[in-house]
């Protein structure tokens, strides 16, 4: 329940509201004594009129104490200090779930420098719909009814040197071929244990047209983002850097305007203190300059810059250091410091609404020009939701109503941006989780405007935690399944990568093709792609292709 005064949460046995003082009215005592259970010795008699008397004293008292703390804060603390504290306490929550989500990249990253075990199964299902919908939409034409799902399952274990790992593939539930592969820096090892007991070699250089981006192997990827995971601040760090410049924001509001107010959203509506901060372009100056004079200053931003500046060179392949990455940022800081003085800026509003202890609303005015609007209140579990960012075309707006039970919100939200609008219907987000950097959210995306696919629609479901995830795609049509992409992926024991067993036989050399070849046992692997449902010209074909 909610205090009829405020809209604060309240607890039945609460007899007056922690936040305004104000007397609840539907007040019912727990039924359960704080004391019960206590060994006071031989007991003695009392009178029940004296024992209530004292229970009632006990509880005026408790009650005057409650409601002492709530009128305190309502007197005592100014709109400034309310502004600013409802201020600091969202860009904590911003900024803690940024860090957590960093965090939990570093910590993979190291691990994979520690060794790192990974196994799951990865599959591809394809309905009868979605093959109709492959073949009318998009133009496949060849014969694909005999292909019904791929299962991959996979064990690995990976450091940033070398990785092993090992495949199971299945084609229509229908065992096709194991595959063993070992890879470093300098090559890959490729071995399929139930046709050859030969290892076919690769340079991974010659690999890397098809690696990330064209330009890097595998090893030099994942060292690049062990790199980028060491060069971020972590969320402690990252909460000391950031709150260096929220206060130097905080410290220059003056002018701070508090109203009783409501807040609606789609229909939901709640009362809210309305705090408007007041800041002149003049001001807005004063704070740009003090943010750069700290950003001059600031050796924990520079040693950040410089280490991200030393991962983003090698990844760009440009060339340039982190330590030049730090001059060009600190001549641009100071040319912008330089100018400063001489620049004009627009006077600003900016206001928030408070219900209870949070911030259900905001709002950003630019010379009487609205450009942002933040509407989010609950009342009874439920949510709206109004946001707009922008002006005309070019606005980005969020509209929607859902409900929370606990830390799950459920509803329907439209997003819609450059005239195109996405309905989300929100299955579930457990905000609770996402909040300590893990996701548990069920989806479905649709486009509202484009009616070539409008009556697609993609569903998404991710569930994660420290040792596992599990991530589902799934793209619709009127509701029936078209294809579905799963990953099921979980933390294992490590094992040290191993180079394969066997005869090694260079890809690139045709007399070891030719070795390897012979001694392939192409009858099981053709029987193996047969039994599997693959039709018999495709077969035929692929038999002549390797005899």
């Amino acid at each position: 329940m909610n205090c009829k005064k405020c809209n604060a949460p309240l607890e039945p046995d609460e007899m007056f509201c922690a936040n305004c003082g104000e007397k609840n009215p539907d007040y019912k005592p727990a039924d359960a004594s704080a004391f019960e259970g206590y060994d006071e010795g031989p007991k003695k008699k009392k009178k029940p009129v004296a024992l209530i008397a004292g229970v009632l004293a006990a509880v005026v008292v408790v009650g005057a104490v409650y409601a002492g703390v709530g009128v305190a804060k309502s007197v005592f603390t100014s709109p400034k200090d309310q502004f600013k504290a409802a201020i600091q306490k969202e860009s904590d929550s911003v900024i803690g779930y940024i860090g957590k989500s960093i965090d939990r990249v570093k910590e993979r990253y190291k691990a994979y420098g520690d060794g790192y075990n990974t196994k799951g199964i990865a599959s591809f299902e394809l309905s009868n719909k979605g093959k109709d919908f492959l073949s009318s939409e998009l133009g496949i034409y060849s014969d694909i009814d005999w292909f019904d799902n791929l299962q991959l399952e996979y064990n690995g274990n990976v450091t940033l040197d070398d990785m092993e790992i090992e495949f199971n593939t299945k084609l229509n539930k229908k065992d096709l071929f194991k595959v063993d592969a070992y890879m470093n820096d300098k090559s890959m090892q490729v071995k399929l244990p139930e046709f050859s007991d030969d290892v076919l070699t690769f340079n991974t250089d010659e690999l890397s047209g098809i690696g990330y981006m064209g330009r890097f192997n595998a090893f030099e990827t994942l060292g690049i983002n062990a790199m980028f995971a060491e060069a971020v601040p972590d969320s402690a760090k990252l909460k000391k850097i950031s709150d260096k410049y929220t206060k130097i924001f905080l410290e220059n509001i003056d002018d701070v305007e508090k109203t009783s107010d409501s807040v609606e959203a789609q229909g939901v509506r709640v009362k809210a203190t309305k705090l408007t901060a007041y800041i002149s372009g003049d001001k807005i100056k004063e704070i740009k300059k003090d943010i750069l004079d700290k950003a001059l200053e600031d050796d924990e931003l520079k040693e950040t810059v410089i280490k991200c500046g030393d991962a983003y060179g090698k990844f760009s392949d440009n060339g340039m250091s982190g330590k030049e990455a730090y001059d060009e940022f600190r001549s641009l800081a100071e040319l912008e410091r330089e100018y400063a003085d001489s620049e004009q800026f627009n006077d600003l509003e900016f206001s928030i609404w408070v219900s209870g202890k949070k911030v259900v609303a905001k709002e950003l005015v630019a010379d009487n020009q609205t450009v942002i609007e933040y509407k989010t209140p609950v009342s009874d579990s439920k949510l709206g939701v109004e946001i707009n960012i922008g002006d005309g075309y070019e606005k980005l707006s969020i509209t929607g109503r859902g409900k929370m039970k606990n830390s799950v919100l459920i509803g329907d939200f439209d997003i819609t941006a450059s005239g195109q609008t996405v309905s989300i219907g929100v299955n579930r987000i457990d905000l609770k989780k996402l909040k300590n950097g893990y996701m548990d959210m069920d989806l479905d995306l649709a486009s509202v405007t484009d009616r070539d696919i409008a009556d697609y629609s993609l569903g998404i479901k991710v569930q994660e935690d420290t040792k596992k995830s599990s991530v589902i795609l799934n793209i619709m049509k009127d509701d029936d399944t078209l294809v579905r992409v799963a990953v099921d992926d979980a933390t294992g024991k490590f094992n040290k990568p191993n180079e394969l067993d066997g005869k090694k036989l260079d890809s690139t050399n045709d007399t070891d093709l030719q070795e390897y070849g012979e001694n392939f046992d192409k009858d099981k692997f053709t029987d193996r792609l047969r039994k599997a449902g693959v039709p018999s010209e495709y077969v035929d074909e692929l038999e002549d292709e390797i005899n």
